[in-house]
């Protein structure tokens, strides 16, 4: 842990700014170390994604199941925004470091391997359909790296 000069907060080593104060901690060479694309964290990503879209669904399928509601597809779609957005948020605020554009490449891989898995890989629905997960992610791991104070 790295404690905070100015307000004695305790901070992950990883952080560049205090959670308390918000002041520069500096670079120290963990931080440093972790700079760049870690593949690490993009499998892990990948997992946390299909589980976050999986546990979601899974929650709102008991929940319709019980009211007896028909729902929309856009609201679906919404569904699994919020999915993407938390698996971002999480990857984010777990991994050291700054790694945002992992959990949105994790994202897209999700959508990639969710369509071969259900036989629907045509490229142009790909493309449109990984665009909001990219982006959702991409948002949420911004969300979880602004959390543990890497950015």
């Amino acid at each position: 842990m790295n404690e905070c000069d100015d307000c004695g907060t305790m901070n992950r080593p990883s952080a560049a700014f205090c959670s308390g104060c918000g002041t520069d901690l500096g670079a120290d060479a963990e931080f440093a170390a972790e700079e760049g694309f870690s593949v690490k964290w993009l499998v892990l990503g990948v997992l946390i994604m299909f589980g976050t879209n999986i546990g979601l669904g899974f929650l709102l399928g008991i929940v319709l199941a019980a009211t007896g509601t028909k729902v929309s597809i856009v609201f679906t779609g919404l569904c699994g925004m919020v999915a993407f957005a938390l698996g971002g948020y999480i990857t984010g605020k777990q991994s050291p470091g700054k790694t945002i554009l992992e959990p949105a490449v994790a994202a897209l891989i999700a959508v990639v391997l969710s369509a071969i898995l259900q036989g629907n890989a045509n490229p142009l629905a790909l493309v449109i359909g990984g665009a909001l997960p990219f982006l959702a992610a991409l948002g949420g791991a911004w969300l979880g790296e602004r959390a543990q104070g890497t950015i």
